[in-house]
């Protein structure tokens, strides 16, 4: 734990000398000590050593590519794309940790790039939030983790209008997850300045409130139903039929309540003020929350929360920017500190998914 925390602090303190000295090379610095953390580390995350057989199996011949959206049947054959980075990279270098280097520093180039186009000021934050709030996911699943990075870039490129490459990245990413074509739903949030217009951001940001209570209201319900929907599609299916099982019930404290409500009410305030980046990635995570209290995080279904939470990271950084008020900017900042160290604190107590955390080490030192 003490490499992991020390590994924190001087990734933080990189992202801050950004601001400080006006040059990007820290950030590269920052995000380089993660992808050390990520892709060097000891088989900590729960899913690491999984992928590491996958790596020897494919090698062996064990494992096929399965077709483009091809049912998989068992763990016999995984999505093309991971196989042939997989098979590629071990033909010239036979260690997993080779495809892991590449495959995180892809991931952070990614964060990388989006974050580039915010403000400066705050990347400390943006890279504090990334580290104890979603770090721990992608660290262990690293399949989908590099279909979230493409799908990244499918955003950045439509942004910039160079369509055929964003088209591209879209469907190189769906050879890597399945769980990408999920994403889709996030994308018509590209015309949210349109959307804006046509509806009114007041009446949008009421809808958005509602929906978000509705939630925690009636979730459970919608639950129901969206199991019912998917429950024969998953049941023809021997791989994904074991989904069904985590696709449960979501229990929520009033700790975890409040601490959803705060950083929801910020995001909102940054969603109704900003532009169309900016608001696209505001928009992209409530809806996530929302999505994520209902169906939670787990399953094929439940993964399509992560595309829309990524983008939340460059979000810590805008919004205290928006904040005028010198007592809001405060509470704003001490109350993330407090709420993701509390939560990545009591998840590597309470959770055994997490606590190989607690004795963390690379495969160096």
């Amino acid at each position: 734990m003490i490499l992991f925390l020390f590994a924190a602090l001087l990734s933080i303190l990189f992202a801050y000398n950004v601001n400080r000295t006006g040059r990007y090379h820290w950030l590269i610095a920052s995000f380089a000590v993660i992808v050390f953390i990520m892709a060097f580390q000891d088989n900590i995350a729960q899913d690491f050593s999984t992928y590491r057989l996958y790596f020897e199996e494919i090698l062996a011949g064990q494992v096929r590519p399965s077709g483009f959206l091809q049912d998989r049947i068992a763990w016999q054959t995984i999505e093309m794309g991971w196989w042939f980075i997989n098979k590629s990279i071990g033909s010239f270098i036979p260690s997993y940790y080779a495809v892991t280097f590449i495959v995180y520093s892809f991931i952070c180039s990614s964060l990388y790039n989006l974050l580039k186009r915010f403000p400066r000021k705050y990347y400390w934050l943006s890279i504090f939030y990334f580290y104890f709030s979603i770090m721990t996911f992608f660290m262990s699943g690293a399949r989908q983790s590099f279909a979230i990075a493409f799908f990244v870039y499918t955003v950045l490129f439509y942004l910039d209008k160079r369509y055929l490459l964003s088209l591209l990245f879209f469907i190189l990413g769906c050879t890597m997850h399945n769980t990408m074509l999920f994403s889709v739903i996030f994308l018509p949030f590209l015309y949210i300045d349109r959307i804006k217009a046509k509806i009114g951001k007041k009446v949008l940001g009421t809808i958005i409130i509602v929906f978000f209570f509705i939630s925690f209201l009636f979730g459970d319900t919608i639950r129901d139903v969206i199991i019912s929907i998917f429950a024969q599609k998953l049941d023809e299916n021997e791989f994904y039929s074991g989904h069904l099982s985590e696709f449960d019930s979501v229990t929520f404290s009033i700790n975890n309540l409040l601490s959803r409500i705060f950083i929801f009410s910020f995001t909102l305030y940054a969603f109704l003020k900003t532009d169309r980046i900016n608001s696209f990635c505001a928009l992209c995570f409530l809806i996530s929350q929302i999505l994520s209290v209902i169906i939670g995080n787990g399953g094929e279904i439940g993964r399509i929360t992560y595309y829309g939470a990524v983008f939340a990271i460059p979000l810590m950084s805008v919004i205290p920017i928006l904040l005028k008020k010198l007592e809001y900017k405060r509470i704003f900042i001490w109350g993330l500190l407090f709420i993701v160290l509390w939560q990545f604190i009591s998840s590597v107590l309470l959770n055994y998914q997490y606590q190989n955390y607690l004795n963390f080490k690379t495969i160096f030192f």
